[in-house]
This record gives C-alpha cells, structure tokens and sequence, in this order.
C-alpha cells in the first residue's frame, strides 16, 4: 500500500505544473512518480520465449487504478473551478442544496470518465512499455491517442439537444502546462498542443529511462554517463525557459488601432429593466473614455453578450461621435426568435452599418443548453423549470464559422468563451483566411474564477501560437487582453473591474505548418503504435511456428 502514494504524488505535480500554479520545470519530471509505480516488479518476474529473465511492471488492475487516481487528483484540482459557479440562480435554481449536488455531481462525474482515460494509458503503458530507450516513441504516442480521446468524451458525456461533438473540449491537455515556457509555445505552430503533449511525455519517460539505468547499473562508468546525459537534459529545458528562439511576423506592417471595453456585470436568470439600463450606462461611459483618449480607434470590442448595438440609443450615440475614419464595433447579444435564443456576434462598421454576423457554436452544457443526463431527470422533477430554462436561457447553436473582412483588406475571425477550448475551430477559420482572432468572453457564470480565467489564458495563447495569429480577448467579469502571434501577452488588465484596454494588432496571413496539416502528430502517433503491434504479433507468431 505504501507505493500507492507514486500516483497521488503525480497528480499533484501535475496540478502544481497546471495553470494558475504553472511551475516551471516540474512539467517535465510530473510522471516520473507514475512511471515508478507502473514499472514495480509483481511477485515472480516473467520469462520471455528466448528463456531471459524480464523486469514486468504492475498488474493490469493495479496499472489501471494507478492513473485513474492520478488522473482523478489531476482533473478534479484543475476543474475545481466548477465550485465557483456555485450558486446557481443564474440559471434559475434558487434552492442551494440542489444547485450544490447538481454541481457536484456534473464535477465528479466529469473527472471520473476523464481520468479513465489515463487510468487506460495506464493499462496500455503495460502492453507495450519495452522498458527501454523504445519507450521515448511508444509512450507518447499512447498518451496523445488517449488525450485526444478524453476530448472527445466531454461532449459525448453531455450530449444534448444542441451540443456538438468533436475533440473540442481540451480541458486537462498537458501543453498547457508549458505555457510559460515560450519555446514550447512555439512548437505548438509546427504540431499543436498534442505535438507539445508529445514532448511532455517523451521528456518525462526519458528521465525515468535514465534514471532506472543509473540504479539497476553496476557499472560506474555508465552511471556518470548516464547522469551527465540527465544534467545536459535538464540544461536543455532550463535553457528553453531563459532563451526564446520564435520570430515574429509582421509581413504586412498594418498596425491596427484597437480599444478592449471590459466589463463586471453579474448573469441574472432575468435581467430587469434597471439592470440593463445600468448595464447600458456603463458600456457607454467606457466606449466615451476610448473615443475621447484614441479618436483615430480602428476596431473597438465588447465582451460576449454586451449587447450594446441593440441598445435603442446605440446607433444615436455612435452617430454623436465624429469618427476620424472608419471604425470596425464588434458586439455580441442574446437575441430571441421562433426558432429560440441564439448568441449573435455582429461585425459593425460606423460608416456602412452591420457587415457580418456569427451564430455561437460549440455552446456550454447547463449554462447554453441542458444536456440528457440531466434533462432527463429534470424533466421528471420539474417540467416547468425546463421549459423556463429553455425560453430564458436554452439556446440553438450556429452551423458556419465566419471570416468578415475590414477595411485595407484585413481579415478577422471571432469566437465565443467555450470555443476558446476547440484547437480545431481555430484552425479552421485560420485555414479560411483569418488574419486575426477575436474572442468575446465572460466568465460571470462563475462569479470571476481566478482559476478559469489563468487556465482560459493558457489555452489562448496557444491558440494564438498554434495559428501565428493576434488574439484579442474581450471579458465580462475576467481578464482582457491581447496576444501576439508567439501567444505572448502584450496587453493586459489588471484586475476585473470595468474599464479600457488599448493596443495595436497586425494582420497576419501566413499559415503555419499547424494550420495547415493539422494535428498529424496523431496519425504519427498512431502509424507507431500500429507499426509496434504489426511486429510484436509477427515476432510471436514465429516463435509458435
């Protein structure tokens, strides 16, 4: 019982390597407690067919419960922001005992099908785990299938009516441990985060391969080589972290004029009149402040669901303002209509009017729709309720990913809060055309997460790194910031409150290597596992012969 605490130790470590902790260097030494556990001899050690004696590891049922666990102490530390969204009357439960349990249930029922997905890796780390310098190749591999699985589950797992499956939901990726580390980011443009993924695990199965090399060798010659390969790989990844070798792109020398309107407006189930009217003042006071300091303004952006420009006196206050030339508002609303809610971001130009229109996507389980596991039940509960959620805050997702253009040509993309998590999404709209990403946030549902706004960072500055774009993040109740094409954050607020963030952006129209071929480290990944499994059966079935 006593190596149980290998995996506990694991998973801590990779929560301490995770955003907001992000500790530098302990990434890349996070499995190694994990890796000892899997590798600890059973009773009597097997014999292979030559008649050598082999080192075996855990059995299957210890190798599973050891990464289900870490996996659990992981994902349920990372996710423990689901708390924070606590209490639920922003979307109609007033009674918090029951808004308590529904949380918790969703909580732990999602780490527990995520964290089977490393409790499986586990198991295959058994299969076909050679216990040598091969396992640099095989090891990584079978993490990046099993992480690109655990994507897919989130949406399967809350299936509902409006609902999107796909490897979107990218919660718990270990590239975004490596967020601070600039070199990595930049890898993420030649593969993606499961290319970073990759080197994680690859990093981290080297160490532990070298490190059983030093205590099984007799040789002390071979222990001082082996150490000194440790300390130039240690030297390596210190270096990554002093030194960055990306380079910025700026082909076109077209530097946008922007102004970020952030705002801290809680989510009512019902907003009354003296809400939104408040709402509207506080918008227009911030829109004011950043005409009056940059007159001369390209693009000024609103958080998701600010709703200013169908506002009765929006168009009268703009037309107010003598606009030095052409200015680009993108807003964002809940509008009603016979088919039901739609979150609609809109493209404005205060000399032509609305240009382009973009229906939100990949929608939130509970928040944006209510998926069957608890539809189902809700239904037999309370029927009224999920009516009233449905008119109130149940909405229809969109179907087209937009790329609007601006003036000189420049070309843009914007994405709603959830799909900052989808890798894919921005890949596509880059593959379009896109030459920069506009994200309209608001994380009010969770009251302000500290943790979910670190980890939403994270996962934007490898959106932006990943397609070599700006990134412009406008936030109700979080952070605003904008990000360069390396996913380095040049303009922050620096706290939650309401106010103006101004800064310059470059269209960017060069695609990188991940916008263009997309995540093949995985169909890398699994021509080596296939490629492993073709010779280890071709090899057994000589011996039978």
């Amino acid at each position: 019982m006593k190596k149980w605490f290998l995996p506990i130790i694991s998973g801590i470590f990779l929560i301490l390597s995770y955003p907001p902790f992000s500790l530098k260097f302990l990434p890349f030494f996070a499995l190694l407690p994990l890796f000892f556990f899997l590798n600890f001899k059973n009773k009597g050690p097997a014999r292979e067919a030559s008649g050598r004696m082999r080192w075996v590891g855990c059995s299957l049922k210890k190798s599973f419960l050891a990464g289900f666990l870490t996996g659990l102490i992981f994902l349920g530390g990372i996710m423990f922001w689901f708390f924070d969204v606590f209490p639920l009357d922003w979307v109609g439960i007033d009674i918090n005992i029951l808004g308590f349990f529904i949380l918790f249930f969703s909580w732990f029922l999602t780490i527990l099908i995520s964290s089977s997905f490393i409790g499986l890796f586990s198991l295959g780390y058994i299969f076909f785990s050679r216990r040598n310098f091969w396992d640099i190749l095989l090891v990584p591999s079978l993490w990046v299938i099993f992480e690109y699985l655990r994507a897919w589950s989130f949406g399967f797992l809350w299936w509902g009516k409006e609902s999107l499956l796909g490897p979107h939901w990218t919660f718990g990726n270990l590239a975004y441990s490596l967020v601070q580390n600039q070199n990595f980011k930049s890898i993420s443009s030649i593969g993606g985060i499961y290319l970073v993924s990759f080197l994680f695990i690859l990093i981290n199965i080297l160490l532990f391969i070298l490190i059983k090399k030093i205590i099984k060798t007799d040789s002390p010659l071979n222990r001082i080589v082996y150490f000194l390969i440790i300390l130039g790989i240690v030297g390596l990844i210190s270096a990554t972290y002093f030194f960055s070798f990306s380079k910025k792109i700026d082909e076109k020398n077209q530097k946008l004029e922007i102004a970020v309107l952030q705002t801290q407006i809680p989510s009512f189930f019902r907003s009354s009149e003296e809400t939104l009217k408040e709402k509207f003042q506080i918008q227009q006071q911030l829109l004011e402040e950043a005409l009056q300091l940059h007159p001369s303004l390209d693009i000024i952006v609103f958080p998701e669901g600010a709703n200013f420009l169908r506002q009765e006196n929006s168009k009268k206050i703009l037309a107010e303002h003598s606009f030095q030339k052409e200015t680009f508002i993108i807003d964002s609303a809940s509008i009603g209509s016979f088919e039901g809610i739609k979150s609609i971001a809109t493209f404005y130009s205060t000399q032509k009017g609305s240009l382009a229109h973009y229906q939100k996507i990949l929608l939130s389980p509970v928040g944006e729709y209510l998926p069957y596991i608890l539809e189902v039940p809700a239904e037999i509960i309370n029927k009224k309720w999920v009516k009233k959620f449905e008119r109130t805050r149940g909405q229809k997702r969109g179907q087209e990913l937009i790329v609007f253009s601006g003036a000189n040509g420049w070309r843009g993309g914007i994405f709603f809060c959830s799909e900052t998590l989808s890798s894919n999404f921005h890949r596509e709209i880059a593959d379009k055309g896109a030459e920069i990403f506009f994200n309209l946030g608001s994380l009010s549902f969770s009251h302000g997460s500290k943790n979910l706004d670190s980890q939403t960072q994270a996962m934007l500055q490898f959106r932006a790194a990943e397609n070599g774009k700006y990134l412009v993040r406008a936030t109700n109740y979080g952070s605003s910031y904008i990000i360069n094409e390396n996913g380095e954050i040049i303009k922050k607020t620096p706290n939650f409150e309401n106010q103006v963030l101004f800064g310059k952006v470059s269209p960017i129209s060069k695609k990188t290597p991940y916008t263009t071929y997309g995540d093949w480290v995985l169909i890398l990944a699994g021509f080596i596992l296939l490629t492993f499994c073709f010779f280890v059966l071709r090899y057994k079935k000589q011996i039978d012969l």
